[in-house]
């Protein structure tokens, strides 16, 4: 028989105004608490030791941040959506219309330059399943690439290939790819 070791739990608020002013004996009571700490004010886990922290971040497989990071769902959504110039005009529009502004909407489009790749994503996260190549090619490091979601829906990306922004939205919402010009 396997006894059961009750699981640490603690009532910190680490958003509370006291705590954001001097956290560290929050923090401190935390990291004594043990090396995974369920906070009830959020039903959510910290692992307040940067050794445990530094072995989840190597642990992608185990722990994901694939579906967000955030307490809100609202929040995971737009994490990995959203761009500065569309939240900037979202946050004018509320300063300035106030109730009578538009509901953002996030539109899921990003792009970055990592490790030698320019990466273009205009769609839904995460990505699941084969792509179809459109053009170019994976081993060549330039493709763009296209995942389906269903009837309606699909992820576009461009990974080292030239093509305006409007196209790769155009791709990501459904819209069909334009036939191979004839050579």
């Amino acid at each position: 028989m396997h006894a059961t070791l009750p699981l640490p739990t603690s009532d910190v608020d680490l958003f509370a105004d006291d705590v954001l002013h001097d956290p560290y004996p929050e923090l401190r009571e935390l990291r004594e608490a043990g090396p995974a700490v369920r906070l009830t004010a959020y039903d959510a886990w910290v692992l307040p030791r940067d050794d445990h922290v530094r072995a989840a971040l190597a642990d992608h497989e185990s722990f994901s941040s694939a579906h967000g990071v955030g307490y809100e769902d609202q929040f995971n959504a737009q994490t990995v959506t959203t761009n500065a110039v569309e939240q900037g005009r979202a946050a004018a529009a509320g300063l300035l219309q106030g109730a009578s502004a538009r509901p953002y909407r996030p539109d899921p489009y990003f792009w970055t330059e990592q490790s030698g790749l320019d990466i273009k994503i205009s769609g839904e996260l995460p990505l699941t399943g084969t792509p179809d190549i459109l053009a170019g090619s994976v081993n060549d490091r330039s493709a763009l690439l296209r995942w389906r979601h269903d009837a309606d829906t699909a992820t576009a990306v461009a990974v080292n290939h030239r093509l305006p922004v409007i196209k790769l939205k155009r791709l990501g919402a459904g819209v069909p790819a334009p036939a191979p010009a004839r050579t």
